[in-house]
């Protein structure tokens, strides 16, 4: 079982440098852990919209509603990171404004969202992917040298590369649809 813990502790490793026990740790590595690891874990989580941390819900109105522009406004749960999808039957606006959607849009709002996750529902691809993000973030605090920064950012860059193309692969592939000018072209090379 993974913890957020053993996460920190990959990335430290991936710099040289021991093992902490908790992020209470009181040492520069345990302190900078403390301080960054949540902010950074978000933000690779908002970043992609990855299908283990995708979640649905389907929310009633608020009893407020807002001031100006729209009839209705819902809050988004708790633990909710990025709004990938409002469920729409046409064309309804709708802004996602200080944690509330905004819309003309009568209950219940289905939605799905990128949310917070335990770290033992994370794909093991993306914990590898967050060890080495927090190591390139952490690099150059810890290592005092660019070029560990710089060999973190390689390591990072490939760790993204294999999760995003490991996320990828457990859906439907989705196939957009060609504009009329595309399709004009290709009609008239085939000439």
């Amino acid at each position: 079982m993974a913890a957020g813990i053993d996460i920190i502790n990959a990335a430290l490793s991936k710099l040289g440098e021991q093992a902490i026990l908790s992020v209470a740790d009181v040492s520069v590595p345990g302190r900078l852990a403390n301080r960054t690891y949540a902010d950074i874990r978000d933000a690779l989580l908002r970043e992609f919209p990855w299908n283990f941390a995708t979640q649905r819900a389907s929310l009633s109105a608020d009893v407020a509603t807002p001031v100006w522009g729209f009839d209705y406004q819902y809050t988004l749960p708790t633990g909710c990171l990025r709004l990938i999808q409002v469920n729409t039957t046409g064309d309804e606006d709708w802004r996602n404004e200080s944690g509330k959607v905004v819309t003309d849009m009568t209950a219940p709002l289905e939605i799905r969202y990128i949310g917070s996750v335990a770290v033992d529902n994370m794909d093991p691809t993306f914990r590898e992917a967050l060890a080495a993000r927090l190591a390139m973030e952490w690099a150059e605090p810890l290592s005092q040298t660019t070029s560990v920064g710089q060999q973190m950012a390689t390591m990072y860059r490939n760790k993204l590369q294999v999760a995003r193309v490991a996320d990828g692969q457990e859906d439907k592939v989705q196939l957009l649809d060609a504009p009329d000018f595309i399709d004009a072209r290709f009609v008239s090379a085939a000439r």
